[in-house]
């Protein structure tokens, strides 16, 4: 398939041009990554463009019509009708609906044309998810602090997150970003390939990144509570600790991308949030129906409650301190389901009755250990589970 950018010039995969019809300029020889000499780019822009001055219809060509065409092709727009690169990269990906060009071959392409860059700005933070729950109370924390590049979702591709990050300079990512469903394969799959694209414009610009993983990469343990401090091991037991477990693997494998880990608890608050039980125990206490809980043969299942502004704030600490590496984030106290479901239906003086389920199995019950966040990010939990409830329930009535 031909894709046309312009009336004259188009880019397309080798097998699919008839070279009769069209002038071909073959960029084949290319490297699909950086390393591609500046020589080799300008002569294969070159090329094209006088072509393009005979009045011949050019179609650059690759193997798959993907990456190496698709930048050339940038780099004629830049240089024939003097576009910005950002204009001419963004025409190209809508003229052809490809995105995968590869982050290091267009850079080489962009360094070519002497395209100047700009260096990274401390005081600039591009927050990925910042419609979130964690990302809306970040952004309201550090709004009047910093200036805050918010890409939509349609951005979060490499090439549209290098383009902002070319535009705005930013000097550090926070990547919030999430699926809204977090526990299947496809999840999985998304949050992994989301960091990856992140981590290729960190790399690519030398930002460094603070990813939130969870006291999840710890759920294989199934002890009555398990603290996790920097000596327990990751042992991820289900798909949502596993996805942030590779992730965390990914993270350690970029040795040349300065990164924080977070391993939050459970993070609440009173807009929306992961934890869906507390808001359905809300509901049902409100309307004084059964509040069932579940229990294994372990008890009942322990959750670290964190509210999102003691979330935000931890974010804030570890900006603050330039922190690299992994920590645990909690509040270093366990609450049971059940106790959660009592605490409800006090709170909202419901006749409720509080019971539970018998299941088989174990559960995971992690409490992270407070005293290291304390000492290394000067930070600790500043609101109690009972205060950041009367949020929750008090939250739109």
């Amino acid at each position: 398939m031909i894709n046309w950018i312009t009336n004259n010039l188009a880019t397309a995969a080798k097998s699919e041009v008839n070279e009769n019809g069209y002038k071909i300029v073959d960029v084949r020889d290319m490297l699909d990554k950086k390393g591609n000499p500046a020589k080799l780019i300008l002569e294969k822009i070159g090329a094209a463009i006088e072509l393009i001055k005979s009045k011949h219809k050019v179609v650059i060509c690759c193997d798959y019509g993907l990456s190496r065409s698709n930048s050339v092709a940038i780099g004629v727009l830049v240089k024939h009708l003097n576009w910005d690169f950002d204009k001419a990269a963004r025409t190209v990906l809508k003229k052809t609906g490809k995105a995968l060009i590869e982050l290091g071959l267009l850079n080489s392409v962009r360094t070519a044309l002497g395209e100047t860059v700009k260096k990274p700005d401390r005081k600039t933070i591009l927050i990925t998810g910042a419609e979130g729950l964690v990302g809306s109370a970040l952004c309201g924390l550090l709004k009047s602090k910093y200036r805050l590049v918010v890409p939509e979702k349609p951005q979060t591709g490499p090439i549209e997150l290098d383009l902002l990050v070319k535009k705005f300079a930013p000097g550090l990512i926070i990547h919030l970003a999430d699926p809204e469903v977090r526990s299947t394969n496809k999840a999985m799959a998304e949050m992994i390939l989301n960091l990856k694209n992140v981590l290729d414009v960190c790399r690519g610009n030398k930002i460094p990144i603070i990813f939130p993983s969870s006291l999840a990469v710890f759920s294989g343990y199934k002890g009555k509570k398990v603290i996790a401090d920097s000596s327990l091991s990751p042992k991820p037991g289900d798909n949502y600790g596993q996805a942030k477990f590779l992730c965390e693997v990914l993270l350690s494998k970029s040795k040349e991308v300065k990164a924080a880990v977070i391993r939050f608890g459970s993070i609440y608050g009173p807009k929306s949030g992961t934890i869906k039980f507390i808001y359905n125990f809300v509901q049902k206490a409100k309307k004084d129906l059964p509040i069932y809980t579940h229990k294994y043969k372990n008890g009942f299942p322990v959750l670290d409650l964190i509210n999102v502004k003691d979330a935000a704030l931890a974010i804030e600490s570890v900006m603050k301190k330039k922190f690299s590496g992994t920590i645990n984030i909690g509040s270093g106290t366990g609450l049971s389901t059940f106790e959660i479901a009592q605490k409800i239906k006090k709170a909202c003086g419901s006749k409720s009755k509080v019971v539970f389920w018998q299941m088989d199995g174990s559960v995971a019950n992690i409490v992270a250990d407070s005293k290291e966040a304390k000492r290394f990010l000067g930070w600790s939990p500043k609101i109690a589970f009972d205060k950041g409830l009367k949020e929750i329930i008090n939250y739109g009535s």
